[in-house]
């Protein structure tokens, strides 16, 4: 399972950083909408899922804070390329999103662990 998760990961990674630094963008995906923020969260949030599938317990960490690092880096990025003003919602909005999906998965991966040792 791993090897699939590492292979999404770099997958995603690389749809998201592609889709972040091209220059046009849909009207409906425009700052401050809402399907904005959303996409936000969900992006940032399903690469923090897959880095935590593919890391160790204890490199979770690490692998949440290079997520929201590359969302950061991407922004100035953003900000550096096109010269538009540093989106900071954005940067709230990955925050939100890798630290809900975050705790889901850790969830999720603590109940799975419980019913593996219920189950005989």
């Amino acid at each position: 399972m791993r090897t699939y998760s590492l292979s999404a990961l770099i997958i995603w990674g690389a749809v998201l950083i592609a889709g972040s630094l091209q220059p046009w963008r849909a009207p409906s995906l425009s700052y401050g909408h809402g399907l904005h923020s959303a996409l936000h969260m969900l992006a940032f949030g399903g690469l923090a899922v897959l880095a935590i599938l593919t890391s160790s317990r204890w490199r979770g960490i690490p692998a949440i804070v290079c997520c929201w690092s590359l969302g950061l880096a991407l922004e100035l990025a953003q900000h550096r390329l096109y010269g538009h003003l540093v989106e900071w919602r954005d940067v709230r909005d990955n925050s939100i999103g890798i630290a809900l999906f975050w705790a889901l998965a850790l969830a999720g991966l603590a109940a799975s662990r419980r019913r593996a040792e219920i189950t005989p």
